[in-house]
Parts: C-alpha cells; sequence; structure tokens
C-alpha cells in the first residue's frame, strides 16, 4: 500500500515543485492599469 502511495505521491511532488520554482507573471491587464497610474500621477504633478 504505501509503494502505491509513493508512486502516486512522487510525480505530483515534482510537478509542485517545478511550479514553485517559476515566479509567477504579473497579468497584462494589472501591467497596463499601473502604467495608466503612473501617467495619471506625472500628470499631477506638473500642474
Amino acid at each position: 500500500m504505501a509503494g502505491a502511495f509513493a508512486l502516486l505521491a512522487a510525480p505530483a511532488a515534482l510537478f509542485g515543485t517545478r511550479k514553485m520554482k517559476k515566479p509567477p507573471m504579473a497579468p497584462e491587464e494589472t501591467v497596463r492599469t499601473v502604467k495608466e497610474d503612473v501617467e495619471w500621477a506625472r500628470a499631477q504633478l506638473k500642474r
């Protein structure tokens, strides 16, 4: 029984560790929104 559990758990553990090592990418909409906010803030400072 333990062998069957090990056969199922090992691939799941490898997959999980690989996913955790990759840095999460910022969503495109968030990047766009932050750029718009920076432009707005710069325009406010020029007033």
